[in-house]
């Protein structure tokens, strides 16, 4: 492959070439001087053919600004500038003419120079384009990549091998419609337009992929990039081991077989990815450059590996590999995988131009599903059972979870049925799905010493409930319930049952009854008028509760699950009961002596070290919802849930 040190010597040249160009800015032209390859008649000028010589055409590309010039130089058989030159006009279109009548030698080199515009990046910067003529034959010569690579080639033959000019032409020309993929019996290049009705597709296409290139390798001066290539062009047999044609193929390739990746002008230059022609002359000049050859049943399943340049920028996040079906070249997505990735481990997950795959020891790469790549991790057998996040990794790859199944940490199936996963105090077991043990399966009771009453004993999470309201009334062993313990309507045999003692608020504290509530100072956990070991729950303890509850329990139904089934009279209600808190609609007395809301609310006091007011939490009969109240008088009365100190 030519190396970039001799595109440099490329560049370096056409930097010549453009100072040659400029140095003549007069419309004189010069006396035809004498030499070995046009000696002249020097005892006799004027028996001198002299030739009377007209060409105009186009530049067909690039849009040159005002002040751009045209010229055009007499050449020798040779190829070598004589030393005569004249001036023309160019328009705004980039339409030229130029005329000479003093030539003798038939050949010329037309240069168009200036300030000009390319079509795709918009960029502007000093600019030159050529082609060589033979004025006795040519009269319109439309300046293009093509026209541009052939004179550089065709200068070449004459100049090394001595060949005659029109053969020279021939050949190069030759040489361009093979490697360029051109028509062998297509129009000349000197006609070929870039853009109009009547372009030529491969013009097109090929003047905008060599922008491309050119745009990734240098922002300075286009022209010497477009100039170095047409010297590689003139001094190489085979383009396709040169870098600057073999990338030139690849941008091809890339159009042809990933248009997702070559999105290069095709809106301006009305380019679309269906397009059948143009992906026609894609794959066909892909196919030269890279020095491919067409997919065949011979080469079925063979792999190919792209060479991508090491000093051009143009194959970043792009496809590498491209593989024959047996019919068709395309893209290698997962084939070309184990190529890249050669010592993969189990369960990798890995990303290859666009596209992410999964390596399993037992069935080998895989494209990755849409849970693994969302989550970033592969179920593959190894890590059948494991949890990553909401998912489960079964035998048919990533299963989310249910809500519990997540919160637990734990998933629920045929395969785990009877498991059981603990989560504080409480336990689940695998039944079908997860189910709290329920308290009173546990048969766990404590007694009130004072009274001798017992109670369940529920388990939530990290923390242990009676499972009723408190029922306790001795005022003689604790004084302060003296005259400020209620039975709902009045009616004892309430207070014996699971809605228990309705309590004001100094007896539920156990402070005296003249007590004012904003200089009660507690520390917390706070027992209250609970028995010993057990305590009246803060706030944050009911808190801790809700949390657990809200995760663990029915979603979105909170008050539900903490529900007995006596609310609403004892009717079918929403109530869930999930752990057997068995909250009760016990109802409330006010400051009056009257009573309100049995089988439709439960109030709970609770503690909190100062006071301005008297908080607690009540439920409503068939909302989900736990709300906060407060009273500014102590002769409320509000159940009492005690809870377990902590141990």
């Amino acid at each position: 492959m030519i190396s970039f040190a001799k595109f440099g010597l490329s560049l370096a040249f056409a930097a010549a070439f453009v100072a040659c160009s400029n140095d003549s800015n007069t419309t004189k032209v010069l006396d035809n001087p004498e030499s070995s390859e046009n000696p002249g008649n020097s005892e006799n000028p004027e028996q001198v053919e002299r030739l009377s010589a007209a060409i105009s055409g186009s530049v067909e590309f690039e849009t040159y600004l005002e002040g751009a010039k045209v010229e055009m130089f007499e050449l020798t058989d040779g190829m070598a500038r004589s030393g005569k030159s004249v001036t023309g006009s160019i328009d705004a279109a980039g339409n030229y003419v130029v005329s000479a009548d003093s030539f003798t030698s038939p050949y010329a080199e037309v240069v168009v120079s200036g300030k000009a515009k390319w079509p795709c990046s918009g960029m502007e910067m000093d600019s030159w384009i050529s082609a060589v003529v033979d004025v006795t034959k040519d009269s319109s010569v439309n300046l293009n990549l093509f026209a541009f690579f052939v004179s550089a080639k065709a200068k070449k033959l004459v100049e090394k091998d001595k060949m005659d000019f029109a053969k020279a032409w021939a050949q190069a020309e030759k040489d361009i419609r093979k490697w360029f993929a051109l028509p062998a019996d297509g129009p000349s290049v000197k006609s070929l337009r870039f853009s109009g009705e009547d372009r030529s597709l491969e013009l097109n296409a090929a003047s905008l992929w060599y922008e491309r290139l050119g745009a990734n390798f240098t922002n300075k001066d286009y022209s010497k990039f477009r100039a170095g290539g047409s010297e590689l062009f003139a001094d190489e047999d085979d383009p396709s081991k040169d870098e600057i044609f073999y990338s030139l193929g690849y941008l091809a390739y890339t159009f042809d077989l990933d248009m997702a990746y070559n999105q290069w002008c095709i809106s301006s230059a009305n380019l679309t990815s269906d397009d059948s022609k143009y992906r026609a002359y894609a794959h066909s000049l892909w196919l030269t450059l890279m020095g491919e050859e067409e997919c065949s049943a011979a080469l079925k399943d063979s792999i190919h590996k792209v060479e991508s340049p090491d000093d051009l920028i143009v194959t970043y996040n792009s496809p590498r590999y491209y593989v024959c079906d047996g019919k068709d070249w395309r893209l290698a997505k997962i084939e070309a995988v184990p190529l890249q990735f050669p010592n993969p481990e189990d369960g990798d997950l890995v990303t290859s131009y666009y596209y992410d795959y999964v390596y399993d020891k037992e069935s080998g790469w895989r494209y990755v599903t849409r849970i693994e790549n969302e989550i970033d991790k592969a179920c593959v057998k190894s890590r059948k059972g494991t949890i990553e996040g909401a998912y489960f990794c079964s035998d048919t790859g990533w299963v989310k979870m249910p809500t519990l199944d997540q919160n637990l940490g734990a998933f629920c199936n045929s395969d785990t049925r009877g498991d059981s996963v603990h989560v504080g105090y409480s336990t689940f077991v695998c039944d079908n799905a997860w189910k709290v043990i329920p308290a009173d399966t546990l048969d766990e009771w404590v007694e009130d010493p004072r009274d001798g009453k017992t109670y369940l004993i529920v388990p939530m999470g990290s923390q242990r409930w009676m499972g009723s309201n408190l029922r306790y009334r001795d005022s003689v062993r604790t004084p302060n319930l003296v005259g400020n313990t209620w039975c709902y309507n009045d009616y004892t045999p309430y207070c014996s049952g699971p809605n228990g003692v309705l309590y004001s608020w100094t007896a539920a504290m156990d402070l005296p009854d003249n007590v004012k509530a904003d200089t009660v100072k507690l520390t917390l956990p706070h027992r209250g008028v609970c028995p010993e070991g057990w305590h009246m729950p803060s706030k944050a303890d009911w808190d801790t509760l809700f949390a657990f509850v809200e995760k663990y329990g029915p979603e979105g139904k909170l008050a539900l699950a903490l529900m007995g089934d006596m609310w609403a009279g004892g009717a079918t209600v929403p109530v869930l009961d999930a752990f057997g808190f068995t909250a009760m609609s016990s109802g409330r007395r006010k400051v009056d002596g009257t009573y309100e809301g049995e089988y439709n609310y439960g109030y709970f006091w609770y503690a909190a070290p100062t006071f301005s007011k008297l908080p607690y939490y009540y439920m409503v009969y068939m909302q989900p919802e736990i709300e906060q109240g407060t009273f500014g008088d102590t002769d409320w009365a509000l159940s009492v849930r005690c809870m377990e100190d902590a141990k």
